[in-house]
């Protein structure tokens, strides 16, 4: 396989985070509608002392239950070559290692473990053809690959790191691809790094006044070009039936029909348009698995023009941050 970097984030279901108590996902949900509010905004709107709030974000932080980061469009961090590749160990593979090793590459920002054909999906971001044909023939070569099926990203249709909660008001909708300017994929690429970057420090490094880059900021926002919000693994926040859902066409609407479609229903967070055995795969969101079904038979299943619709429900979740390449 090709080199690993420094090992993710401890993201799996495996790790427990003690003391994640109703302030913290208030906080984070908080969080997650704008990464960007300052401690003494979440302070009053918790009526809570701003210390007090600046250290549960700290420590949520630190503990890497979140990370506030802008979600944005692969392709304006450099990631032009795409997809999920879904694999299945060989007979008498060491499943843990070979999970451990599949998420440290470099490559990949985001792998699952689930029920269904495959047991693990890995995303596969890469800057070229060549990068992506250079992982996938690494799998080919690997003795503990016993089969692996791609699914190539034509495009990624719609995201959204951040949840729905329906004891909540209403979160924004999510991000969608949309054509920048160098200095907006520049403003991306550093709030990628680091989603509470300060205007004045956004500034200097674009060359802007501050006031153009509150600007720039507010119409990528507006525009659902990008968004800044914690990013939190669902898994960790009650969302225990969380699941990719790979769909088949049969050609009563158009893809795009069918995947905007998609992102009209509040449970799913992610869409992406698909080469392969699947034209669409989606992520959806749910607490739990009789909520997971209504979706799918109610909201899912009843799109004009979906076929078939595959579930596979996640047993673990791992992913790293997706910075510039």
């Amino acid at each position: 396989m090709t080199d690993a970097v420094t090992p993710m984030p401890h993201t799996g279901p495996d790790v427990e985070f003690a003391g994640l108590d109703e302030l913290d996902r208030d906080l984070i949900f908080r969080l997650q509608i704008d990464g960007r509010l300052p401690s003494a905004q979440l302070a009053r709107e918790l009526q809570l002392d701003q210390r007090t709030v600046r250290r549960r974000v700290e420590r949520l932080l630190d503990e890497q239950v979140i990370r506030i980061a802008a979600v944005a469009d692969p392709r304006a961090l450099g990631y032009s070559s795409m997809a999920m590749v879904c694999l299945t160990t060989a007979p008498g593979a060491n499943f843990g290692a070979m999970y451990d090793e599949i998420c440290a590459m470099r490559e990949v920002d985001y792998v699952t473990r689930t029920t269904g054909p495959h047991s693990i999906q890995a995303e596969v971001m890469c800057g070229s053809e060549r990068e992506l044909l250079e992982v996938l023939t690494s799998f080919e070569a690997h003795p503990g690959i016993r089969s692996f099926e791609v699914l190539r990203y034509l495009r990624l249709h719609y995201q959204r790191a951040w949840f729905s909660d329906t004891d909540r008001s209403p979160q924004p909708r999510g991000v969608r691809p949309i054509g920048l300017d160098p200095t907006d994929h520049r403003m991306v690429s550093i709030l990628a790094r680091d989603g509470r970057t300060k205007f004045a420090a956004l500034s200097y490094d674009l060359g802007i006044s501050e006031s153009m880059a509150r600007k720039r900021y507010q119409a990528l926002t507006r525009s659902n070009a990008m968004r800044v919000v914690a990013i939190a693994n669902p898994l960790h926040l009650g969302f225990s039936a969380t699941s990719w859902v790979a769909i088949s066409c049969n050609g009563a609407a158009g893809w795009s029909s069918v995947a905007e479609a998609l992102t009209q229903v509040d449970e799913v967070t992610y869409v992406v348009l698909t080469a392969g055995r699947f034209d669409i795969i989606a992520e959806i969101v749910c607490g739990s698995h009789e909520h997971l079904i209504s979706v799918v038979d109610a909201h899912i299943r009843a799109i004009s023009g979906v076929e078939r619709a595959e579930v596979w429900p996640y047993l673990e979740l791992r992913y790293k941050p997706l910075l510039p390449h």
